[in-house]
């Protein structure tokens, strides 16, 4: 795509417009370390910001101007960056293109200021002051490092005897995970085998747990490295139904939040000849697959935990942390791999929980997709969002109930607990009596009894029997 057809689509978050090159150096300067710390991307010099009309520089001072950029930069940033600038005609106007490419060497940042105060990232299509965590993972990036793969600060050298328990531990996992053709293949995990991977380090014939170790052993001790579960009622977090939060080895904690999900989910019969088989309302894999993408490629630094959703119309999956190094949304659904931590995904790839490819969010979409199920990939500014949408969720017509309000005086009569049911009747039209053990985190009973008052004091009837009874406001 060149620079017009960019202008035109106005869609890109990687380019920035300049009628002239702005007097205070800061302005752009920010632009261009941003880019460096995240995907790169593009200055234009000489289109209007805001209106995106090309208004052209002079070209008889172009060289000026490039050799006046090019000192610039090399003056105020620091590690070095070297530009891609070259010129554009459009329309008869010539515009200059200023293209920083993804930085190896992060973090970079202004030469004047302290680093970690004058380094910037993109978010978003802006340019901001890089956060404490972002600042970590750039200067982590830079000197080619992970986290994952640093030794655990609070660690003493581990025995034989507690290696030789993980690698079992470990081994069995596989098995358990492999399928039929994969399972009689499995090899026991070695003490080698985990050191050459970094999930333990070396040193004077003694070895030293890493923090992906840790994270794989019971006594995890990261504290947001967990999953937290919740099924709503609804298409939103107002009414909780049910919530776990699974803590412990991380591979664990993936069973476990698949185990929570498909508790909640439709299972179909499909007949073939004498034989039936389940159908899952989302299939395994795809479930599976984006789960264990969030707990292995999330942020581990990041204060907030893995989380896994249950609405009525969908499923929805947040890793914490955006992509990672020149990663993006578009990117990672087509099957291009950038990873935070390398060391997990060697071991996942052992336990039969990732591919060695990248591909399996291309994959879990494509499968979703080719049974007529949604799913949306985006990033939130928390992290990655993944919503897989629920082909069993039809939308419940709301009944036209602008006429059915209760005066003032009869409003004023009633609980606290019955006003809470009767604003929710207004807004809604109908209600369930589970939804008003919800509402009012009561029992069975007493929700029973305050429906019961409500319809002998006219203000509700019933409508339906069985399970399929509604209250509506009379």
């Amino acid at each position: 795509m060149n620079i017009l057809d960019e202008i035109k689509n106005d869609e890109s978050k990687i380019i920035e417009y300049k009628e002239m090159l702005p007097k205070e150096n800061i302005k752009w300067l920010k632009t261009i370390i941003g880019y460096a710390n995240s995907i790169g991307g593009k200055l234009c010099i000489g289109i209007e910001d805001g209106t995106k009309e090309v208004k052209g520089i002079d070209k008889e001072e172009l060289p000026k101007l490039i050799d006046k950029i090019n000192n610039i930069i090399a003056d105020s940033i620091v590690p070095k960056i070297i530009p891609n600038m070259y010129e554009e005609e459009i329309d008869g106007n010539t515009i200059l293109i200023i293209e920083i490419y993804f930085g190896e060497n992060t973090p970079y940042h202004l030469a004047t200021g302290k680093p970690e105060e004058s380094t910037y990232i993109r978010y978003h299509g802006q340019t901001r002051l890089a956060d404490e965590l972002s600042y970590k993972e750039l200067v982590l990036r830079g000197s080619k490092s992970y986290y994952d793969s640093e030794p655990y600060q609070i660690s003493k050298p581990l025995t034989k005897e507690e290696l030789e328990k993980f690698c079992d531990k470990m081994t069995k996992f596989s098995i358990e995970h492999a399928n039929d053709n994969e399972r009689y293949s499995v090899r026991k995990l070695t003490i080698n085998q985990l050191n050459s991977w970094n999930i333990i380090i070396e040193r004077g014939n003694k070895y030293y747990p890493t923090n992906a170790y840790m994270l794989l052993t019971d006594e995890n001790p990261f504290d947001f490295c967990k999953i937290q579960c919740g099924r709503f009622k609804g298409l939103n977090r107002a009414y909780f139904i049910d919530k776990k939060e699974y803590t412990g080895a991380i591979c664990d904690q993936i069973d476990w939040a698949y185990k929570f999900v498909r508790n909640y989910l439709q299972v179909g019969l499909t007949i073939h000849g004498i034989v039936s088989f389940d159908k899952d309302e989302i299939p395994e894999f795809p479930l599976r697959e984006i789960i264990t993408n969030a707990q292995v490629h999330r942020l581990i630094t990041a204060t907030t935990s893995t989380q896994v959703m249950v609405y009525d119309d969908r499923v929805e999956i947040m890793s914490p942390g955006g992509p990672y190094g020149n990663q993006t949304i578009e990117k990672m659904t087509s099957g291009w791999s950038s990873l935070r931590n390398p060391s997990l995904a060697k071991m996942f790839k052992y336990l039969h929980l990732i591919d060695n490819w990248g591909t399996g969010l291309q994959r879990s979409i494509e499968m979703c997709e080719s049974l007529g199920i949604k799913v949306e990939v985006f990033n939130d500014g928390i992290g990655i969002r993944v919503n897989i949408y629920r082909p069993s969720y039809k939308p419940e017509i709301k009944p036209d109930i602008k006429d059915k309000q209760i005066s003032n005086e009869l409003y004023a009569l009633l609980t606290e607990q019955e006003k809470l049911i009767v604003d929710y009747l207004q807004k809604y039209g109908f209600i369930r009596r589970s939804t008003v053990e919800d509402i009012l985190k009561i029992g069975n009973t007493r929700a029973k009894e305050i429906i019961s008052n409500l319809v002998e004091k006219n203000i509700i009837i019933v409508d339906g029997k069985g399970p399929s009874t509604k209250y509506k406001l009379k």
